[in-house]
C-alpha cells in the first residue's frame, strides 16, 4: 500500500477561511462547510472561530460527534498587518493547511501525508516542472525563442536555465564521461 497525498485528503485551509470571512479580528464568527459537490458530499464540518484566537471544530467520523479546539497563531509581516497560522494540536508547529485523518485534524508532517509529484518518478518529475515553467513563458507572451516582453533578460534566462536542467535530468545522464540518453 502506497503513502497518502494530501490531494486524497479532506483538509482545511486557512486562506480560504481567511478570503471568506470566518478569521476576524473582532468578531466571533460561526459557520460550515463540506467538501465535495452539493450532490456528492465527502463530509461537512461546522466551526466556531473565537476572535482570531482559536477555532473550534465540530464534525462526525463515523457517527460519533468530534470537537476540536485549534490555536490560531499570528505572525507579524513586513510591511504590518498580521498572517494567520493554525497550531498544528500534535507537534505545536505552524500551519498554513490542516488534514484529516485518523479522526482528527493536523498538519501534513503529523498525519505522514506527502504530495502526488512525491510520488512520480524522476523522468516524468523532471518533464512536469520543464513543462510547467514553459507554459509560465506563453501565458505571459513568450517562449522557448522569444522573451515575453517586460520581463527582465535575467529572469528569462533563469527560466530557460531550469528548464533545461529539468528536461536534461529527465532524459540524460552522465555515466564514466559518457552522455547517456535514457
Amino acid at each position: 500500500m502506497g503513502k497518502l497525498c494530501v490531494e486524497s485528503t479532506l483538509g482545511l485551509s486557512m486562506n480560504k477561511l481567511l478570503r471568506w470571512g470566518y478569521i476576524d479580528l473582532e468578531k466571533y464568527v460561526s459557520g460550515s462547510m463540506y467538501w465535495g459537490d452539493e450532490d456528492n458530499r465527502a463530509g461537512s464540518i461546522s466551526f466556531v472561530c473565537r476572535f482570531a484566537n482559536s477555532l473550534e471544530l465540530n464534525y462526525s467520523a463515523n457517527g460519533d460527534p468530534i470537537r476540536q479546539a485549534i490555536v490560531i497563531l499570528w505572525t507579524a509581516c513586513h510591511y504590518g498587518n498580521k498572517r494567520p497560522w493554525f497550531e498544528c494540536p500534535i507537534c505545536y508547529r505552524r500551519a498554513g493547511r490542516l488534514f484529516y485523518r485518523a479522526r482528527r485534524f493536523a498538519c501534513r508532517r503529523c498525519q505522514k501525508l506527502c504530495y502526488a509529484s512525491q510520488l512520480e518518478n524522476p523522468r516524468k518529475r523532471g518533464l512536469g516542472l520543464s513543462f510547467k515553467l514553459l507554459g509560465k513563458l506563453e501565458a505571459i507572451g513568450g517562449s522557448e525563442d522569444f522573451k515575453p516582453p517586460r520581463m527582465h533578460w535575467k529572469t528569462y534566462n533563469r527560466i530557460l536555465e531550469r528548464t533545461n536542467a529539468s528536461w536534461n535530468k529527465s532524459f540524460v545522464s552522465y555515466f564514466n564521461g559518457k552522455w547517456h540518453f535514457l
